[in-house]
């Protein structure tokens, strides 16, 4: 910081006492950064003197987690083992399972079709009642009205007939004289309509109906007039008319002429039980009973007809139910006048089932499992029936054997020729036709075993088929009869392996037979010869125990070595030698002189180890074993490798946390301090050392530290703490603070009690992509009083050229070590800012709690790594005021 920069501070900050024990406080600032620098230097030697023992240190720590990193491994692989054999006993209960439900769905899909093909049935039947009834109901209501239209019609033509007849019998008389003067007679023909009343004009030639009514007309006898006459019989061929003149009464017989009329095909029903045949007759109406034929014009679609029309018979496909129809029309010689349809029911009737015949084929005193079958078109369920037992053989039943037909037949002993039994099936209705089970007993012929011999070499095992063969082509099984002697037999026969003792060698034989279920075969010899090999020595594994660091010599690994000649003695021989060993991962393994071996461990290595050595005997056979070596730990020391605090304020709180390492992982550590001043602290489980020291000066400090072995193992730790005074306090903060006016806009003294300034005036320089941080844990507020404000004061930018956000401000704790970031800030830069400048930072609301405040570090960082500038930071200024 310039002169003038720090004489304005004092000016502004200060008064003239104060400012002189400020420039007392910098230049004893100046000399503790000195000793700093050089205890720096002591602490960079006294690393570089620690490096290996942090080596061995982290040598021991990594074998430990190799050992570790086994013994997971091996508990991950059985944990896996275990998990794939539960998966795979799910997989079949899952398996299982859903076997079981695809059975149920398919019953279920049986039982869903039967029903659907019941209510399809149901319907129909249903349907074809309701097409009947409604025919019927038509019938009868058009019976009814017939009915009453024709009392109608009597009644109205008896009260004619009463009234005519008066009428005709006056008029009779002069009807019958004047009869051959008029002359009128005329001929109409039937159903042709003529004049009304009100039409019998002069030459008139309106057709209306006269149904026997009366008519009246001005005209006399000198008038034509035309009639149209429906009578109201068929068979009527003359009607007497009356016409009534105004001045005569004239009587006219009209001749009636006969039309044909067209035959009409009447609808009809039917209704009959499946696969029954019913008889139709087909219908029409006749007017006039002429000859007229009928003709099919579409067949039924599930059945076929029969017979001479109109006799028809109807015969419905096999085992057909439900509706069906056909057309038919009527011919009266010169064309099909009309059609009309026959609607046939066929009813669901029930089929009777089926049973099957079979046959079979068995040897004598042999027993058969059958299973009975048959079937039903309407998938009703059967019932097994035995109609007729066997002859020569008895029947087992399945205890289920009425559903299931399952049944066993066993022949009398020794029966051979032939048997039969029968059945039927029932469907809960009626009973099938009996079915034939024929069932042919034969001999049986005994099967043929055959010896045969192999060759194997000592030692060796040798695969043996056995042979065999039977007549009938009937399936054998195998039967040992007798063991070898000198070796044994493993497998499932015919396929065997004979493995001979160890180092026999000779003959040696087995004997076995064959069965076809019936016979035993004759038996037959395997004979076997095991030629003689020479036999190698046997070397047998060993294990070894050393310490760590100490080997391990003379290990004699001969000594459980064995030898067998050719006749099977064990010898123990002396001049077994070894010709080559192989080195272990983490120790050397030598040849002594005398036979015996040495192991070396690896320095600092303790864990499992391993290596091979290789026999040989005087006929140049050799055989190699492994030596398990186990090699034990040995008490390490613990080290502290923190750095001492070696600076305190009088009257504030001093910590230090003591850290230490130990290889042995196990092992428990305790703290201590042989040296320090009075009313310091230390936790022996944490190593957290406290202390408030009141005098200003240095003191000595001797921390330990021990570890829980039987016989502890310690590292000390010796430094020197200087205590520094108190910083000054000041009454208040005025406006004639610069800083205040420019960036201090809602930063107020007054009212305060007290307020206390902490700074650091050391230039620094920093270099891009460093930092710097600074300390103000020895800021002093009373423990009852409430901060208000903290600020702090940065000056810096000298002759520097900085863009926006490289330059960062943080707030926190933990510097250098364990950092710990509260907030951080991208600092200000001023444009064409060539000179120093001061900011500010107001992080108040960051240290809301005393533990903060007493830790607050400040972090400048230089993010400049493409610019590569650097950064001179003069001063750094915290304000803080409290009530």
């Amino acid at each position: 910081m310039s002169r003038t920069i720090r004489q304005y501070i004092r000016m502004v900050f200060f008064n003239k006492e104060e400012a002189a024990a400020i420039a007392k406080i910098e230049e004893k600032l100046k000399a503790e950064s000195k000793a700093r620098a050089i205890a720096q230097e002591k602490l960079r030697v006294e690393i570089a003197t620690r490096t290996t023992a942090e080596r061995k240190v982290e040598a021991k720590a990594e074998k430990k987690l190799l050992t570790q990193h086994r013994r997971y491994s091996a508990l991950a692989g059985r944990v896996e083992t275990q998990a794939k054999e539960e998966i795979a006993k799910i997989k079949a209960q899952a398996k299982e399972a859903l076997q079981k439900l695809d059975s149920y769905t398919a019953e279920l899909n049986h039982k869903e079709e039967k029903l659907k093909k019941a209510q399809e049935q149901l319907r129909v039947e249903t349907l074809a009642r309701a097409k009947a009834q409604d025919s019927l109901k038509a019938e009868r209501d058009q019976h009814r009205k017939a009915e009453a239209q024709a009392k109608e019609d009597i009644a109205k033509v008896k009260a004619l007939a009463k009234e005519n007849i008066r009428t005709y019998t006056a008029a009779l008389s002069r009807a019958q004289e004047k009869l051959a003067k008029a002359k009128e007679s005329r001929y109409i023909d039937e159903d042709v309509a003529g004049a009304t009343e009100e039409d019998l004009s002069e030459n008139s030639k309106e057709q209306q109906n006269l149904d026997s009514q009366s008519a009246e007309t001005k005209n006399a006898l000198t008038r034509i007039c035309w009639f149209l006459f429906h009578p109201k019989s068929k068979k009527t061929k003359f009607a007497l008319f009356s016409v009534l003149a105004t001045l005569s009464v004239l009587a006219i017989a009209f001749g009636v002429s006969v039309v044909k009329n067209p035959p009409v095909a009447k609808p009809g029903s039917a209704t009959t039980q499946e696969d029954e045949p019913v008889s139709i007759t087909l219908m029409a109406s006749e007017p006039d009973r002429e000859h007229f034929t009928y003709n099919i014009v579409k067949g039924p679609s599930y059945g076929n007809l029969s017979g001479k029309a109109p006799k028809m018979t109807y015969t419905p496909a096999s085992n057909y139910n439900g509706p069906d129809s056909f057309t038919f029309s009527i011919n009266d010689g010169k064309a099909d006048r009309n059609q009309a349809t026959i609607s046939v029911t066929v009813l669901a009737a029930n089929d009777a089932p089926m049973a099957y015949h079979r046959s079979e084929k068995i040897k004598v005193n042999k027993s058969i499992a059958a299973t009975l079958t048959g079937s039903d078109v309407d998938g009703d369920p059967l019932t097994f029936i035995i109609n007729k037992k066997p002859e020569h053989g008895i029947l087992t039943f399945d205890s289920n054997f009425k559903t299931s037909g399952k049944l066993i037949y066993r022949p009398e002993p020794h029966f051979q020729g032939l048997d039969s039994f029968t059945f039927k099936l029932n469907d809960g209705v009626m009973d099938s036709a009996p079915a034939t089970v024929s069932i042919n007993v034969r001999p049986n012929l005994l099967p043929v075993a055959e010896s045969h011999s192999v060759t194997t070499p000592e030692d060796t095992p040798v695969q043996i088929g056995l042979i065999g063969s039977d007549p009938d082509a009937d399936p054998f099984s195998y039967i040992i009869i007798s063991e070898p002697s000198d070796g044994s037999l493993n497998g499932t026969a015919p396929n065997l392996t004979y493995t001979p003792n160890m180092n026999f060698n000779g003959s040696d034989s087995f004997s076995f037979k064959i069965n076809d279920g019936i016979e035993d075969s004759t038996p037959a010899t395997v004979s076997i010869m095991v030629s003689s090999i020479n036999d190698p020595p046997v070397a047998k594994g060993d294990s070894i125990v050393t310490t760590e660091d100490t080997p391990a010599v003379k290990v004699d690994v001969l000594a459980n070595d064995t030898d067998i000649d050719n006749e099977g003695r064990y010898l123990y021989l002396d001049t077994f030698t070894v010709t080559a060993v192989t080195q272990g991962k983490n120790g050397s393994v030598t040849i002594n002189s005398d036979g015996t071996l040495s192991y070396s461990p690896k320095a600092n290595f303790y864990g499992s180890d391993e290596f091979t050595y290789t026999v040989r005997d005087n006929k140049d056979d050799t055989d190699t074993a492994k030596v398990n070596v186990t090699v034990n730990m040995a008490n390490d020391a613990p080290v502290i490798i923190s750095t001492a605090v070696a600076t305190a304020n009088a009257g504030a709180l001093y910590t230090y946390q003591v850290n230490a390492t130990d290889p042995d992982s196990a092992d428990t550590l305790t703290y201590s301090l042989t040296t320090k001043p009075a009313d310091m602290t230390i936790n022996s489980a944490t190593g957290l050392i406290q202390w408030k020291p009141g005098q200003v000066g240095e003191n000595n400090v001797i921390v330990k530290v021990a570890d829980s072995n039987s016989v502890p193992t310690t590292d000390t730790q010796s430094f020197t703490i200087t205590v520094n005074p108190p910083p000054p306090k000041i009454a208040k903060l005025t406006p004639r603070d610069g800083y205040y006016h420019r960036n201090r806009k809602t930063l107020s003294a007054d009212g305060k009690t007290g307020l206390v300034r902490s700074s650091d005036d050391k230039r620094l320089e920093i270099r891009y992509g460093s930092y710097t941080s600074y300390d103000f844990s020895n800021v002093i507020v009373p423990a009852d009083a409430l901060i208000k404000s903290v600020v702090v004061f940065i000056e810096h930018f000298e002759e520097e050229y900085f863009t926006a956000g490289k330059l960062e401000w943080a707030a926190g704790t933990g510097w250098p070590t364990k950092p710990v970031v509260w907030a951080s800030i991208k600092a200000p830069v001023h444009e064409e800012e060539h000179h120093e400048g001061v900011d500010s930072w107001d992080i108040t609301s960051l240290v809301d709690t005393r533990d903060k405040f007493n830790s607050l570090q400040l972090q400048v960082k230089n993010n400049d790594i493409v610019g590569r500038n650097n950064t001179l930071i003069d001063y750094i200024y915290l304000v803080v005021e409290w009530d």
